[in-house]
């Protein structure tokens, strides 16, 4: 993930469980033919990008999540 600021990186940080949880939540819905291809894996990072910017409580600004960057990428 790349943050806008520091601010937000240790935000996460003390989210941790919930990051993990939105984003396995949302790589369990996927099928292996839909991030098989280039668009499905910007599609899924885009899906991510967006989990990550939802607040984690009531009157949350959203967060300032700038992308997500895969490093490595295995389908099972």
């Amino acid at each position: 993930m790349q943050v806008a600021n520091p601010e937000v990186a240790e935000h996460l940080k003390t989210q941790m469980p919930a990051v993990r949880n939105r984003l396995l939540m949302l790589l369990t819905s996927k099928k292996a033919s839909d991030v098989s291809t280039s668009e499905g894996k910007t599609v899924l990072s885009d899906e991510m990008l967006a989990e990550l910017k939802k607040p984690f409580a009531k009157g949350e600004k959203p967060l300032e999540v700038n992308s997500v960057l895969f490093t490595s990428f295995v389908i099972q």
